[in-house]
């Protein structure tokens, strides 16, 4: 089934557009969001991609390019940028369309999506002048679907200019488990401990399927845990900042 994506100017749930100075990340405002997605009817397939659209036009409305991949239910969103900067950020945040394969008991993930979408809104403006952003959102159960995603960003992986952050139920519980491959996960433990973020670090990575993307990490909340903590969900949006901003330094620096 395919659904069409609506861009330009537009409300995200009951909020207007503002496309002034950097805002601030508002829990609220992913609580609203959160919401409305949830309330989203049909079956799996109909109702992810009913979601899938409604965040384009969020993400749309807050200043990014969006744009559908017909291989899968799938939107990936950038902003017009200066051309070759030198590293590249992609927030990636996966759900699962078959029940049988669902990732860590998680579907389709309305939290993470809510809070890509605030995100768009509030990434900090330096960032832009910095790194190469891009937004996703995907079915990780999908056959080709990542691949899809990487083949229509422009730039292949693994790339060692590129940093993955997957988001998966941000803000669910007081705290966050953090894992990845050693360069990212390390970056963002150090990240995590600057901002006072209770935070663990992962002992279960595996070598898998992502490690051939390159630098990956994943900002998860703990198993079972279904209530949203405001600050969790602040604290990871400034973690998901300060990370981009370390590791474009860190590339510059190398």
């Amino acid at each position: 089934m395919t659904y069409n994506v609506q861009l330009g100017r537009g409300r995200i749930g009951n909020h207007s557009r503002n496309c002034g100075a950097t805002m601030k990340f508002d829990a609220a405002r992913v609580r609203d969001e959160i919401e409305r997605l949830s309330m989203t009817q049909g079956e799996a397939a109909e109702r992810l991609g009913r979601n899938a659209d409604l965040i384009a036009n969020a993400i749309g409305a807050a200043g990014w390019e969006t744009v559908r991949l017909p291989e899968a239910i799938a939107v990936r969103a950038f902003r017009a940028q200066s051309p070759n900067l030198p590293t590249r950020v992609l927030v990636v945040v996966p759900f699962a369309q078959r029940a049988r394969l669902l990732v860590r008991g998680r579907h389709d993930n309305v939290t993470g999506l809510a809070t890509l979408a605030e995100l768009a809104r509030t990434l900090p403006r330096k960032l832009y002048d910095r790194a190469e952003v891009q937004l996703a959102y995907l079915d990780v159960t999908h056959r080709g679907a990542w691949d899809a995603l990487v083949a229509a960003t422009g730039r292949p992986l693994p790339d060692p200019t590129t940093l993955v952050i997957e988001l998966s139920d941000p803000g669910r519980g007081q705290e966050l488990i953090l894992e990845g491959n050693p360069r990212a996960l390390d970056l963002a433990c150090k990240a995590a401990a600057d901002l006072w973020l209770p935070h663990r670090r992962s002992r279960h990575w595996l070598p898998s399927s992502k490690d051939r993307y390159g630098n990956w990490v994943i900002l998860e909340s703990p198993n079972g845990s279904k209530q949203i903590d405001d600050a969790m969900l602040v604290g990871t949006s400034q973690l998901v900042h300060e990370l981009a901003l370390r590791w474009s330094k860190s590339v510059r620096d190398a």
